[in-house]
Order: structure tokens, then sequence, then C-alpha cells
């Protein structure tokens, strides 16, 4: 099956969907990867390099919301999130940008 939301079968991240950002000088800032999984669509993974962490690029508001207003953009409703049960910093991210959000269990 073709995922609507990826062009790719099984429903990962497509390659092309993957963006990078970048802090307002020109450095890479990070990443984030929208997705879509078993549960609809996701952010899928959000990545910043060691040199920007701290900014506010990641879980502050930055990559995040550039996450879920690409999928936004792509017709979804709603946009969920998952992180670790002890990781209380990235839940809450998630509850003020809006996305739905569940924890999984610790490892």
């Amino acid at each position: 099956m073709t995922s609507r939301w990826t062009g790719e079968r099984g429903g990962r991240a497509a390659r092309s969907w993957w963006q990078p950002a970048y802090t307002p000088d020109g450095a890479l800032a990070g990443i984030h990867v929208p997705a879509h999984n078993q549960g609809g669509p996701c952010i899928g993974f959000i990545g910043v390099v060691p040199e920007a962490r701290g900014h506010g690029y990641g879980y502050g508001y930055g990559l995040l919301v550039e996450c879920t207003r690409f999928l936004a953009e792509h017709g979804a409703t709603p946009v969920a999130g998952a992180t670790d049960r002890d990781n209380v910093p990235t839940a809450a991210a998630f509850a003020r940008a809006g996305t739905a959000s569940w924890r999984s269990a610790s490892i």
C-alpha cells in the first residue's frame, strides 16, 4: 500500500520530506522529519545539532512547529507526537504546540 502522506510503501517518512533547518546566520540547526505511522500523521523525528542546542530550535517551538506546519499543509489533522514516558519536557512541548501526544514505556 502506498501512503498518501509519504508516497512510499509502508507509511515511512519520505526522504523528500526530511527538512533541514538553519540558524539565522545560516548554520545547520537540525532536522525535522514529518511521518505517518499506524496511528496517522506524526512528528517522525526532531534532531538538533549539539552546537544549536539550548537555543529553542528543537522543541522550544522551532523544528516542532515547522514539522507540525508541514503535516498540516499536507492535510493532517490531528498531528501526533510520541516520546519516552520520562521525557516530560518533550511531552510539554507537544502540549504547547497543540500536538496530540502519547508516551511509550521507558526502556
